[in-house]
């Protein structure tokens, strides 16, 4: 059973506390940064709150809904009839703060609080609204691997994507808009999630740096040789240590995994759907690589189009 949280020490300021938040297309490695953050003794943080995209966002659009139909429709209703939107903006900080403060009061040494969600890769602006000083991390990994990962987990958990073409457009969707939003100012870091797996001592430093938060070598090489990431899948660990994920939530934790599970098919899907951003990321320089010397299935794929135009024709 999930604790209930305490409303921790109302009278604590957002300005006495770091706020941390970690972005990116889901399936990227974003749980995996959050559980490794989560040993550091000056962070707090727990599951995945969905404060911005499922509270505060929703409110402030309603309220911009509002005015926006008072301007141009004439309709009389909504609360822009009593309040300003910085009276409402005061209301959310208001929530916020009591929110992070059942987090912070778990973990009283902490000084940084680090959230995540996919979902706040659309919501950077709505976050600096409440939380001007905010800073984001956010992990890009290979967009292949996270469509094969996302359909997994359409398969397994219940959510995701059902197809790669689908998945493709995501994960281009969630990268796109984390890197419009947040990318024109100091507080915001880019980690590869295949430069990570291969120097994860290098990375960590470099996002402690960062935070701003001081790293020990010694403790970082003793706190991931104990947070690898097989044991991270057997623990089942999430951001907070009292919640398990669910059995299938980790898979492979490698990179480059997509070249066994897609099929010549679904990788022309992806190069369709997303290929343009692979080549700006640096992951493949041409647009021929969804077929490489797999010829014979290329010229499956080839015929496979051609029969269902003939069968188009034919029923009409």
């Amino acid at each position: 059973m999930y604790p209930a949280a305490p409303l921790g020490n109302p009278d604590r300021s957002l300005e006495d506390t770091s706020f941390v938040f970690i972005i990116g297309a889901p399936r990227s490695g974003t749980t995996m940064l959050q559980v490794l953050l989560s040993e550091h003794p000056q962070i707090a943080t727990t599951v995945e709150l969905t404060l911005f995209r499922r509270y505060v966002a929703p409110w402030l659009e309603a309220f911009e809904d509002e005015e926006r139909n008072s301007r141009e429709k004439g309709w009389h209703q909504g609360l822009p009839f009593v309040w300003k939107r910085e009276e409402l903006v005061a209301f959310l900080r208001e929530f916020v703060r009591r929110a992070y403060s059942g987090v912070l009061a778990r973990k009283p040494g902490a000084t940084h609080l680090v959230d995540k969600h996919p979902g706040y890769s659309m919501q950077t602006a709505r976050i600096l609204e409440i939380l001007p000083h905010a800073r984001f991390i956010h992990v890009i990994r290979d967009g292949r691997d996270v469509a094969c990962s996302m359909v997994a987990a359409a398969r397994n958990n219940g959510f995701g994507t059902g197809s790669i073409g689908d998945s493709a457009a995501a994960w281009k969707k969630f990268l796109s808009a984390a890197r419009t939003g947040a990318t024109n100012r100091e507080g915001y870091m880019e980690v590869r999630y295949e430069e990570f797996l291969s120097s994860p001592a290098e990375g960590y430093r470099q996002i402690l740096d960062f935070c701003k938060l001081p790293a020990d070598p010694a403790w970082v090489a003793e706190m991931l040789a104990s947070n690898s990431f097989e044991k991270m899948k057997e623990a089942r660990r999430t951001g907070d240590a009292e919640v398990q994920s669910s059995a299938a939530h980790y898979r492979k934790g490698k990179a480059g995994t997509w070249r066994e599970e897609m099929t010549t098919q679904e990788a022309y899907a992806f190069e369709r759907g997303a290929g343009d951003l692979l080549r700006e990321l640096g992951y493949e320089t041409e647009k021929d690589w969804w077929h490489g010397d797999r010829l014979q299935n290329v010229l499956v794929l080839l015929a496979s189009a051609v029969r269902r135009k003939l069968h188009r024709s034919n029923a009409r």
